[in-house]
């Protein structure tokens, strides 16, 4: 707060150390009752000192600050975006006095909120820069200055772990798209940026890619727009459209424009090897609907489940295991593999059970262990009583099902559940 109040964003120097307050407390005076200094452990893994920080003395000041009739003029200072877009200046302000990297712990010693402006100036400068023409001004200046930008990328990638892994990784356009600044990629592409570059890419590839992850559709929509070409490949998601359906957000929208500029819904590579597997996974139904409505091959092998049914059933995902099911799916698909009925059965997902077992799964399969033993196992007696009153075909039970049950009963497992596996009503 003290560097905070330090900078300013009018002058040549934005920042100078010797316009701090020679005693940071002091800052106290200016509005005593409205804040006060706490004493928070570092969260984040430099070292284990404590510091102190500013905050509101009360929940209710906000309240105060933010709903009260205030000046015309300092009413407009609390306004949200107003708000957000003095911060992303000054945050820029502050960042663009580093032309050459400072090491992580000297960082945090001499320039406290240099951390903080790392971390946080995107979030602020997405919800003003449409609006705030400074903020977009400062934006352009940071992006251009590359030993500036390389050493936020050094100092953001050692200590939070970003998809920047080293200061020579990302380019200023996958940053932009990576972190949701529509204008700040549409500053790029007009002035030439290459949209398609491999080089220069962080660990999801190109600005397209990484734009679909994150599920920016307006940055999409201008990548496309600008010909991204939607078949890259080869990093850890796949293809644009792989890294839409792997996403943390389900993005229909996103979908369906890559889908119209003729992405490849069997494309095959990446993490979860094809875009429907990654959707099941993360429970997409709208996305899975849409995929297989253009051809997506539901018994698809590959990835890092083998298949989108089994990506379904880990997830414990019913709506889409029936879904699949209903359009083909191979409910027994030939694997050393755990099956889909094994998955459900270690997840606990007793309806996906039931389900797979009344489309023909194989009960006694055999793949990373039984059903019946990764029902025990992982503590699941309702799934294990369904198997053994209704998983077995024409009441009989394999040797390696027996000999399971046998050695778990000795152990304890089975001894946990209300079913004997003799029991006279197999």
């Amino acid at each position: 707060m003290v560097d905070l109040i330090a900078v300013d964003t009018e002058g040549g120097t934005y920042f100078d150390p010797k316009y701090r307050m020679p005693n940071p407390r002091e800052i106290l005076c200016y509005c005593s009752s409205f804040v006060v200094m706490v004493k928070h452990p570092r969260d984040q893994q430099v070292d284990d000192y404590r510091y102190m920080t500013l905050q509101l003395a009360h929940f209710s000041v906000k309240e105060y600050l933010t709903t009260r009739p205030l000046d015309d003029i300092i009413g407009r200072n609390f306004q949200n975006v107003v708000a957000q877009g003095a911060m992303a200046t000054v945050c820029l302000a502050y960042l663009l006095q580093f032309e050459h990297a400072v090491g992580v712990e000297d960082s945090v010693r001499l320039y406290p909120f240099r951390v903080y402006c790392i971390m946080y100036w995107t979030t602020f400068a997405r919800a003003a820069e449409s609006t705030d023409p400074k903020v977009r001004g400062f934006i352009e200046n940071f992006l251009n200055k590359k030993e500036t930008f390389h050493s936020l990328l050094e100092h953001r990638s050692r200590v939070y772990h970003s998809l920047a892994n080293n200061k020579s990784v990302v380019s200023p356009l996958y940053f932009a798209s990576h972190a949701g600044l529509v204008h700040a990629v549409q500053y790029l592409l007009d002035s030439g940026a290459d949209i398609d570059t491999l080089r220069g890419a962080g660990v999801v590839g190109t600005a397209l890619q990484v734009a679909c992850f994150e599920g920016h559709e307006a940055i999409v929509e201008r990548l496309l727009l600008y010909k991204a070409d939607v078949e890259i490949g080869g990093n850890l998601w796949g293809t644009a459209l792989q890294a839409a359906c792997a996403g943390s957000k389900e993005r229909d929208g996103i979908v369906e424009r890559l889908i119209l500029h003729g992405a490849n819904v069997n494309a095959r590579g990446g993490y979860y090897g094809f875009a429907l597997q990654a959707a099941c996974l993360n429970g997409y139904e709208n996305i899975v609907k849409r995929l297989i409505l253009h051809g997506a091959n539901v018994n698809a092998q590959g990835g890092q489940h083998r298949s989108a049914l089994r990506a379904a059933c880990f997830g414990g995902h019913e709506r889409i295991v029936r879904l699949l099911l209903s359009k083909g799916a191979n409910v027994n698909e030939p694997d050393d593999d755990r099956t889909a009925l094994e998955h459900a059965c270690a997840g606990g997902y007793e309806g996906i059970v039931k389900l797979l077992i009344n489309h023909g799964a194989d009960t006694n399969s055999q793949g990373s262990g039984s059903p019946l033993a990764l029902a025990i196992v992982n503590g699941h007696p309702q799934i294990v009583d369904y198997l053994m009153r209704h998983g077995t075909k024409n009441g009989e039970w394999d040797p390696a099902t027996l000999a399971t049950w046998d050695v778990l009963s000795h152990i304890g497992y089975a001894t946990k559940t209300a079913v004997d596996i003799n029991d006279n009503h197999l």
